[in-house]
């Protein structure tokens, strides 16, 4: 046997509860009981129940509704039906003014491929839509003029003078509030404006709106298009002129160059060249004979015998014959002429690196300097060959050496001169040539883009005459009937959406409770062992009338009780055996969670089977174990502890197979100073001398502190949670509570999840234990406690 305040071995290592436990299968508490954790460590869900964090069970969700479905059902009714009412009485009907918008699904055109728009119809009458009602859509339209003759003879002129917009401090945010589209059919939508009078300004108003939007939104395309005419004709012009310049240039190198076509410049280019040939071959057989001779007469002059003996002179008459070849000289020409448009490239391009021409030049430069060296290697042996056919020829003139050597430099010197400047004008005609086809090449790009630009404004325009996509289906006419159906549906919607409003309000709250509902709930929410499920009684079944008691229903039920408690008993006398815990104090977090049924079957369950037990009714606020009885309820423990009565006269017996009954007693105030001080607890001593068991029947553990102080002297304590009505967190505190004053908990006993463990399932009735705890609280005493009271 232990001490009243010290703890049993196993929980001497700082847990102050037991090794939590599970059903590891059968009903009502009676199977194996297997370990779960480690008693009263806290768990992450202890307290918030065994929802993840920021996540809501759905079946939680559902278990709320159940629980409080009748209430929500009829606040929600009540509220929801007086919303309804409310709107219906409060808001007027309106009258309701639209006009109609067709849109082509697939708009038609006169030479375009109508597939290049937009396949996504929906979205461009969504679009429209949303564009039909823009602000500036809406501004404008203040504008517009009046057109109803009516109107007009009241003296309104615009919109803006209409007194519906008129008394609006800011009309456009006013439109913006009675404005609507929406879509009827697919290539329909409706611009609708409701108000509860002057119907005649409403169609105005809408189809001022209506005009400007088609004007100015609906048919934008077409206003594009002449804007990108316009554009296109100025860039077409821009682009002529330019032509016209480069045009200019071109006639004036042709008129530089003497011709008026390519083809006559080529003529020219051409016979030029056939006369620098002749030249150049008159040029360079004469220069042969001249050497020739030349060289007769430095032999004589003992200078040499023959060319081959004298290798400088001759590299310098071949390299001078091979530059006076026609086709060597037309190739130096050339290289010339692009050189110098090269060097003049350089001088006015600012990007060298990059443009195209100068690229284009370059590369026929190199092109042309490969051609000069082959050619040039090509022409040397020839040369060579005729210089010593020369050599060996006979001289027919009969006329000196040095005088025949004479007259020919007087004629190479003339054709020297005469090819020099054919050279010069070659390379300027050359030169001119050359910028006229690059001028040529430019102009014909700017005529090309002219001729593009031409044709796509003549697309343009005619695409212009093509059938609008959006038209005016339906102009708005002036309503006469106000819209009841509309005040019919709003009424709805809002008796509908007040009455969803509170349903959701009141199962949230009832949600936001975290009552217990499923074993989980205990076993991993709150980290405790079942010892047992009892299930949750109908009323029929406890009533004490004879007709009950002898239905086959009734004597189901109290069976399935007694089964169910007697499951718990069995833990708890191996638990006494083990541990030597005899003096257990039944408890809860609060009031109507059944911990006064509990103690009085489980003291009846021990006394049942030969155990000499004691039911000690320590709920000194709120006494129910003595009418369970049928005994007097002083003298009772209050007495015994204040010294007016022993406990011999306190304690009574009310049958011989039953626990006897140690009764509350009085409650007074002296009682409290009197639990404070270590009475109890000899008290306790005392009665467990005397009894196998004892069960205290105790008060709750949350409202008041009459059960902290009798747990210090108990050898351990039982929770009791109720389906329903046992809250997560005030279970997890109660624990907690008890762990801090190192009262062992050894589990709990479960009333109303038959339905998880026995298999039996019934309806819940009224819980009937009371109400609160706690001085000057109000409670209600019933007059039999049955396993769905107390």
């Amino acid at each position: 046997m232990m001490q009243s305040n010290q703890e049993p071995n196993h929980y001497r290592n700082g847990n102050a509860g037991v090794p939590a436990y599970t059903n590891g299968g059968g009903g009502g508490g009676g199977g194996a009981l297997v370990p779960v954790g480690n008693g009263m460590e806290p768990s992450p869900a202890s307290m918030g129940g065994n929802e993840g964090a920021g996540q809501v069970d759905p079946k939680a969700l559902l278990n709320a509704f159940r629980r409080r479905w009748f209430l929500a059902v009829t606040v929600g009714l009540f509220c929801g039906g007086s919303a309804a009412a409310a709107v219906y009485l409060l808001v007027p009907p309106n009258y309701v003014a639209s006009s109609i918008v067709y849109i082509d699904a697939t708009p038609g055109t006169v030479l375009q491929d109508s597939s290049s728009f937009s396949s996504d119809f929906d979205t461009f009458k969504r679009t429209q839509m949303f564009r039909a009602l823009q602000r500036v859509v809406l501004d404008t339209a203040l504008s517009e003029p009046v057109r109803n003759g009516e109107l007009k003879q009241y003296g309104f002129k615009t919109i803006g003078d209409l007194p519906l917009i008129k008394a609006q401090a800011f009309p456009i945010d006013w439109l913006e509030a009675r404005l609507s589209a929406s879509g009827r059919q697919e290539e329909f939508f409706a611009i609708k404006m409701e108000y509860s009078e002057k119907p005649e300004e409403l169609a105005e108003i809408v189809n001022a709106i209506t005009q400007v939007y088609y004007r100015d939104i609906a048919n934008e395309s077409k206003l594009l298009d002449k804007k990108r005419i316009a554009m296109l004709i100025e860039l077409s012009d821009d682009y002529e002129q330019e032509t016209k310049k480069k045009l200019d240039e071109i006639a004036k190198l042709g008129r530089r160059l003497g011709i008026t076509s390519e083809e006559e410049l080529s003529l020219d280019i051409a016979a030029d060249n056939a006369f620098s040939r002749e030249l150049q071959q008159q040029y360079f057989d004469l220069t042969i004979m001249r050497y020739n001779l030349k060289l007769e007469t430095r032999i004589t002059e003992k200078i040499g015998d023959t060319v081959e003996e004298n290798p400088d002179i001759q590299a310098e008459m071949i390299e001078t014959l091979i530059d006076r070849d026609p086709k060597m000289a037309d190739l130096l020409v050339k290289a010339d002429a692009i050189e110098a448009n090269i060097r003049r490239y350089e001088e006015t391009l600012k990007d060298t690196e990059n443009n195209s021409v100068l690229k284009s030049a370059r590369r026929e430069q190199e092109t042309t300097q490969e051609a000069i060296a082959k050619y040039r290697e090509e022409l040397r042996p020839i040369i060579e060959q005729k210089i010593r056919e020369s050599g060996n020829a006979q001289n027919p003139d009969d006329l000196p050496a040095e005088e025949r050597i004479a007259r020919m430099d007087v004629i190479l010197e003339q054709l020297k001169e005469e090819l020099d400047n054919r050279k010069i004008q070659k390379t300027q005609i050359v030169t001119d040539s050359f910028e006229l086809q690059q001028l040529q090449k430019e102009a014909a790009k700017l005529e090309a883009r002219t001729d593009e630009i031409n044709n796509k404004i003549d697309v343009l325009k005619i695409e212009l005459g093509a059938p609008d996509r959006i038209k005016v289906a339906q102009w708005a006419e002036v309503p006469r009937i106000k819209d009841w159906e509309s005040l019919y549906k709003k009424s709805a919607m809002a008796g509908l959406g007040v009455f969803g409003l509170f349903v959701a309000a009141i199962v949230w709250f009832e949600f936001q409770a975290k009552r217990i509902d499923t074993l989980g709930d205990v076993t991993g929410g709150l980290n405790l062992r079942i010892m047992g499920a009892l299930p949750q009684m109908p009323r029929w079944a406890s009533q004490k009338s004879s007709k009950a008691k002898k239905t086959a229903k009734s004597a189901f039920w109290h069976s399935v009780l007694t089964e169910s408690i007697d499951a718990a008993r069995t833990v708890l006398i191996r638990d006494a055996n083990v541990e030597s815990t005899r003096l257990v104090m039944v408890g809860s977090a609060i009031s109507g969670e059944g911990k006064t049924t509990l103690s009085c079957h489980l003291a009846a369950s021990l006394a049942r089977v030969g155990r000499n037990t004691l039911l000690v009714d320590c709920d000194f606020r709120k006494s129910n174990v003595h009418r369970v009885f049928g005994v007097e309820e002083q003298p009772g423990l209050s007495e015994v502890l204040l010294g007016t009565a022993s406990l011999e006269e306190a304690i009574k017996s009310p049958s011989d197979d039953g626990p006897d009954v140690l009764p509350a007693g009085q409650f007074n105030s002296q009682l409290l100073a009197a639990l404070a001080q270590d009475g109890l607890g000899k008290i306790f001593e005392e009665l467990k001398k005397k009894y196998e068991f004892v069960v205290v029947d105790s008060s709750p553990v949350l409202p008041v502190t009459d059960s902290l102080m009798v747990a210090q002297h108990v050898d351990a304590v039982i929770l009791s949670i109720r389906r329903d009505v046992s809250r997560r967190p005030k279970v997890a505190a109660t624990r907690d509570r008890l762990a801090m004053l190192g009262v062992p908990v050894l589990g709990a006993v479960v009333i109303g999840l038959d339905g998880e463990t026995s298999g039996y399932r019934s309806g819940y009735g009224g819980y009937g234990y009371g109400s609160r705890y706690g001085y000057g609280y109000q409670y209600n005493r019933s007059p039999e406690p049955t396993p769905s009271q107390s």
